[in-house]
């Protein structure tokens, strides 16, 4: 398993189905609203406490989303689900369309080996032709953007809060979403493709940079 924190309130967990089957659980299990998923919930938040220090505050409503990802893996998004703990921030943090993490995925569970050209056209196909990134400082976005190797791509930057954010809109191929997503995790704190959380952001967020975000930041 790797473990990723979000923030105080929210962790996001990387499995394989491998390591479902090690621990005793089945696919079945985990997505389903029964005591087996609280079960697998409570050693998912033991084993993220001891190796990350992360602990789900005493009077927390924890949540989970799981999303399915190529090569039979899972990004569990497990968050305070009570409503003191909703911030606009954690709104869009908390869409689980986390198919982000198959670039992580690739690398560290080597799952390159396991999906077919025909899955990854699949996946590509269904987080269709936009990708947003988040980042908590300008600096982060800037140094993020000067290591982006693809050139032309159109993109624009956002500020919402006290945040800042990439859309990028591109015919990806699956090359090239490992080297966006990659950098993602390395620069950035979330990489979104979920329509909804995109078009909020368009409606709600501030425009920096409308056109050529990416190479203009680069020049910077």
């Amino acid at each position: 398993m790797k473990f990723a924190i979000v923030n105080d309130t929210t962790l996001r967990c990387m499995i394989t189905e491998q390591e479902m089957d090690e621990l005793g659980f089945e696919l079945e299990d985990i997505i389903s609203d029964t005591e087996r998923a609280q079960d697998f919930l409570h050693l998912i938040l033991e084993d993220a406490e001891e190796e990350t220090g992360f602990r789900m505050g005493e009077r927390a409503t924890v949540s989970m989303e799981a999303t399915m990802l190529p090569g039979k893996g899972l990004s569990l998004l497990i968050y305070d689900g009570s409503p003191t703990a909703t911030t606009v921030k954690e709104k869009i943090r908390r869409f689980h369309d986390a198919i982000l993490d198959y670039a992580k995925l690739n690398e560290e569970f080597d799952l390159e080996q396991t999906v077919s050209k025909k899955e990854q056209d699949g996946f590509l196909k269904l987080i269709g032709d936009k990708v947003m990134i988040g980042f908590p400082s300008l600096n982060l976005l800037i140094e993020y953007c000067r290591n982006v190797l693809e050139d032309g791509i159109c993109s624009t930057a956002y500020k919402l809060d006290d945040e800042y954010y990439l859309v990028i809109k591109a015919e990806f191929t699956s090359e090239q979403y490992r080297h966006i997503g990659g950098l993602a995790l390395e620069f950035g704190q979330n990489l979104e493709s979920g329509r909804n959380v995109i078009a909020y952001l368009e409606e709600h967020g501030e425009v920096l940079i409308e056109k050529d975000a990416i190479a203009r930041l680069q020049s910077l």
